[in-house]
């Protein structure tokens, strides 16, 4: 098993056994020793009857019920399910990344809801305002270079990597899904990025203050409906002295940051024409910043 990104939290972190020696009567540590061994052949019968549902999973809707149950706290079997359902494509507006997205090619473009083995696997797809917010960061390297960088609901990751591809000094991915906070490790992983932090946390629920000093606040495709935008503008009014980029194709969302901030477009680009079909027609996605 290759290592874990080395800056992940310790939440995303592989961890080993290791034992000491203490000086205590020959029946207790019989006792200990076969309690560990117990939860150790525990453990190790669980994880291969993972990796066994993982091989056994065809490519095909549905996956088995019991898969959907095994992988919810464990990150080996999650991350394989993950590379599993996803393929990598650089089609799209970026395509020095190379992204594991739901492509038509997926076994999970055609299912169902209640076939998908994830609740909600948005995380796998490319949405456009992640598109042309990551586009504009590679774009004009200079205003990310050597500047601490937050990126709120980060899904597939895509903004943050690009942000430590052109020498952001500190990147926090933050996703409230850990699945994404997984596919964020694994895309990043998968671009050579080992330099980003991953937050799996509500950080509209805490206080601007608790994350640290904030350059750059990253925000794409997350003004998706009114009571949702007015969640993040009031914790963005927390935000005094970062600047605010916002990637976004235009969706309704937007109307309550256009009445209540002083916005200004950056940036606006074309959509590839599949994204367009995939996106209820929208054809250009745009950057904005927020003052």
């Amino acid at each position: 098993m290759r290592e874990p990104l080395k800056s992940c939290p310790n939440q995303y972190r592989s961890h080993s056994l290791s034992g000491e020696c203490y000086l205590v009567p020959l029946v207790l540590i019989v006792g200990i020793s076969f309690v560990n061994i117990i939860q150790l052949l525990v453990q190790f019968l669980n994880f291969i009857h993972s990796a066994a549902s993982i091989a056994k999973y065809s490519g095909t809707c549905p996956a088995p019920a019991n898969m959907r149950l095994s992988v919810k706290h464990k990150r080996l079997p999650l991350r394989q399910l993950i590379s599993k359902l996803t393929n990598k494509s650089r089609d799209h507006l970026t395509p020095e990344l190379e992204m594991r997205l739901i492509t038509p090619d997926s076994p999970l473009w055609k299912c169902r809801p209640e076939e998908c083995p994830f609740v909600d696997p948005y995380w796998a797809f490319y949405w456009p305002g992640g598109q042309a917010l990551t586009r504009f960061i590679l774009d004009n390297s200079n205003i990310f270079q050597r500047k601490n960088i937050l990126d709120v609901g980060c899904g597939c990751g895509a903004s943050s990597i690009a942000a430590a591809i052109v020498g952001a000094k500190l990147v926090l991915a933050n996703d409230i899904d850990t699945t994404a906070c997984e596919a964020t490790a694994l895309n990043a992983r998968l671009n050579r990025t080992n330099t980003l932090h991953i937050l799996n946390d509500n950080i509209l629920n805490k206080k601007s203050t608790s994350l640290g000093h904030v350059d750059i606040v990253l925000i794409g495709d997350m003004f998706y409906d009114s009571e949702f935008s007015q969640m993040l503008l009031d914790w963005l009014r927390t935000i005094k002295k970062s600047r605010v980029f916002v990637g976004d194709p235009g969706r309704h969302g937007l109307d309550n940051l256009t009445r209540s901030q002083e916005i200004q477009l950056v940036s606006e680009y074309d959509l590839l024409d599949h994204t367009v079909l995939e996106n209820n027609g929208f054809k250009t996605s745009r950057v904005w910043e927020v003052f």
